[in-house]
Parts: C-alpha cells; sequence; structure tokens
C-alpha cells in the first residue's frame, strides 16, 4: 500500500515484535512508523510497520535477516 511515499513492510499481533523491527531499522537510520490496528475492547488485530518506499527493500532486507 501506498501512501505518500510510505509502503507497509511488516504486519504483526505481537506489539513487542513491531516494536523490536521499527528499532531493527532505526539503528540503521532507517525512519519508520508503526500504525496500531488492534481493536481496544476485544485486544485482536495487527500492527503495521510502514518505511518510505526508497528504504522497501532495505528494510526488508535487514528484517528478513533478523528473522521478523
Amino acid at each position: 500500500m501506498y501512501n505518500d511515499g510510505w509502503i507497509k513492510i511488516y504486519t504483526t499481533n505481537l506489539a513487542h515484535q513491531a516494536e523490536i523491527a521499527k528499532a531493527l531499522l532505526l539503528d540503521s537510520e532507517i525512519e519508520s512508523f508503526l500504525i496500531d490496528k488492534k481493536d481496544s475492547m476485544f485486544s485482536f488485530g495487527d500492527m503495521e510497520l510502514y518505511v518510505k518506499l526508497e528504504n522497501e527493500i532495505l528494510a526488508k532486507l535487514i528484517l528478513t535477516q533478523n528473522k521478523l
């Protein structure tokens, strides 16, 4: 999904995994942000991680190398 130059590269239903993925990208100086799509009342849903389109390939490689 493309939106203003950002693309979703990772989805998980585990908040800690999403934060780890974001931290790994930050360590490589790749700007990213998370969108929490969990339903607060029932505690189900996903967290989505987005990066700039130009960082998509490198970001996916970093996550793959770290088994995420």
